[in-house]
């Protein structure tokens, strides 16, 4: 699990800023606490927080906010499967926690209960918040997670390329080979992408055959050629000895065959140094455009917006320097 947020609502005492400190400790988490005036729902749009924290002791003292804020959070567009969880600052009646669910609240968390355990259980929330937005065959999430991430780092003016992937051909070769080849090849290229990150590297998956990267601007172009070249290494042995050596097979549709090469991949990236985007929506528009480039081109390529363009498979290290500039 790479960097999550919490956006604490009310709280403003040691044993709050003793949990935001155990969070963070290892840098998987951040915990931002709602500024004093800050609208709720601005807030919402701004942090697109992966889950939302409230301290009923704080929220009781101040008019008993807690069932106004749990309902307004889950009224809000920008809130789609994000736990919302209440942090009891004392007693409180039975009565008063059932009011807390009914109003939008995932889970109730009392006092008793030690900082350890607190940590623990939002940990919990947040790694079961992953995995509900997860690919079932890639274990990847979707789109809607790397968009909250990529969100928080345009809301910061923080670096980042988005990489655009496309598997070529795929559903030919569902459609040929079947459903439990097709899972297998979607699985062995999670893994294929799943070794290559690392944290704050994000990879999730926003149709059955295109993907997402979210990275640091100066990786992107390294990241993509090796894609290319492992994939193109690998993609043989999802296919029969005699479709693997002729490098194509038939199709059939409406009793003619078709010839279907075999799969490879196509990529677009887009850097934040090249051009600003207002939300993550434009810049994946944007990567979609450059993949679009990128499937008119023969074999495994991808296509940046960066100065060089493209770049075959086979190098690891960037552009091709032999490869003639191509504009978009």
């Amino acid at each position: 699990m790479s960097l999550q947020l919490i956006l604490l609502i009310g709280g403003d005492h040691p044993r709050l800023a003793a949990l935001k400190a155990a969070l963070e400790h290892d840098g998987l988490v951040e915990m931002v606490p709602l500024a004093q005036g800050q609208d709720l729902e601005e807030a919402l749009e701004s942090y697109v927080p992966d889950l939302v924290l409230l301290d009923v002791e704080t929220l009781e003292a101040a008019n008993g906010e807690v069932e106004v804020f749990c309902s307004q959070i889950r009224e809000t567009a920008a809130m789609d499967h994000r736990p919302v969880i209440v942090l009891l600052g004392g007693e409180d009646s039975e009565q008063k926690r059932i009011d807390y669910f009914v109003s939008g609240a995932d889970d109730i968390l009392a006092p008793v209960l030690s900082e350890d355990e607190i940590r623990v259980r939002l940990l919990a929330h947040l790694r079961r918040n992953l995995d509900l937005l997860s690919n079932r065959v890639t274990q990847l999430p979707d789109q809607s997670v790397l968009g909250r991430i990529l969100q928080r780092k345009l809301e910061r003016d923080e670096p980042w390329a988005l990489l655009t992937i496309a598997i070529d051909q795929l559903q030919p070769y569902i459609e040929n080979y079947g459903r439990l080849p097709g899972e297998h090849a979607l699985r062995s290229f999670a893994v294929l992408v799943s070794n290559l990150l690392r944290p704050p590297d994000w990879a999730g998956q926003n149709r059955d055959d295109q993907f997402l990267i979210l990275t640091h601007p100066e990786k992107a172009e390294k990241i993509a050629g090796i894609l290319c070249r492992q994939f193109d290494h690998m993609v043989g042995s999802f296919y029969s000895e005699e479709d693997r050596q002729r490098g194509f097979f038939v199709a059939l549709e409406k009793n003619m065959g078709r010839r279907v090469g075999l799969m490879g991949l196509s990529i677009g990236i887009v850097h934040s140094q090249v051009s600003r985007h207002g939300s993550y929506k434009g810049a994946v528009t944007a990567a979609r455009q450059l993949l679009a480039l990128a499937q008119r081109m023969p074999g495994s390529q991808w296509v940046s917006d960066r100065r060089r363009l493209t770049s075959g498979p086979g190098n690891e290290d960037g552009p091709d320097r032999n490869a003639a500039p191509r504009s978009v």
